[in-house]
């Protein structure tokens, strides 16, 4: 009986960490890290004592909510003509190959673009660049994301209520004046959303139809047509001009 019992045990573990890391893939590891020192950061806060865990790499592609960032907000109402002021300067015969653009600047070119792709109840849009990234992040009504579909069937109450939301990701161009914001990390809900569940996330949070050539995990980034391609470094957004056609 006590080796049965064993072999269960066994099984049991050994499902769970397939399960474990069939969602995060190789994120597990981190993911487990992170828990653990979690935990030890309760037991110690409970008996007194001070954590000696050390904090996740930048490199961690989980978000850390600790992480000190600064963000700029997203104005629905605000300049619309960041745009326009971006397509003038690149698309000028004698213009600059490139702009170089910081987290407000590029929170301005967006505020006509970015909420379209968001929920209707998204509030107090926010955007970031740290490092090679562009993250993102908005109080959304997380019942609109579970809906009548999969997500709603899953999950059912667990996503109720409105709570923030958090993406991080890379921005890659697809064609001129367009680009897409692939999400590599999703926080909803305080929990770092499993890497294999993300496409199901950002197909429930996307508004509109899928554009053509829009990675499933990713945003519709429409951005000026004299933009050929971008690159974001050290926090900040390089913009490149398109050469027009002979």
């Amino acid at each position: 009986m006590g080796c049965l019992s064993r072999i269960g045990c066994l099984v049991v573990v050994v499902g769970a960490g397939a399960v474990g890391y069939w969602l995060y893939g190789d994120r597990l590891p981190s993911e487990l890290s992170r828990a653990a020192g979690k935990a030890v950061d309760k037991v110690s806060e409970a008996t007194g004592g001070r954590s000696t865990g050390t904090p996740s790499s930048r490199r961690d592609s989980a978000i850390n909510p600790e992480r000190a960032i600064t963000w700029a907000t997203i104005e629905p109402s605000g300049p619309r003509n960041s745009s326009t002021k971006v397509a003038a300067a690149l698309g000028a015969r004698d213009g600059p190959a490139f702009v170089t653009l910081g987290a407000g600047d590029l929170a301005a070119l967006l505020s006509s673009e970015l909420p379209s792709q968001l929920p209707k109840s998204a509030s107090n849009l926010q955007v970031a660049l740290e490092g090679d990234q562009l993250l993102v992040r908005a109080a959304i009504d997380v019942t609109e994301i579970a809906g009548d579909g999969t997500l709603g069937r899953l999950l059912g109450t667990a996503l109720s209520g409105r709570d923030s939301v958090q993406f991080a990701g890379t921005i890659e161009p697809l064609r001129p004046g367009f680009a897409q914001f692939r999400v590599d990390a999703l926080r909803l809900k305080g929990i770092n959303v499993p890497p294999r569940l993300i496409p199901t996330f950002i197909g429930a949070i996307r508004r509109g139809p899928r554009a053509a050539g829009l990675a499933d995990n990713a945003l519709a980034l429409p951005l000026p047509r004299t933009v050929a391609d971008l690159r974001i470094a050290n926090g900040r957004l390089t913009l490149y001009k398109a050469v027009p056609n002979p």
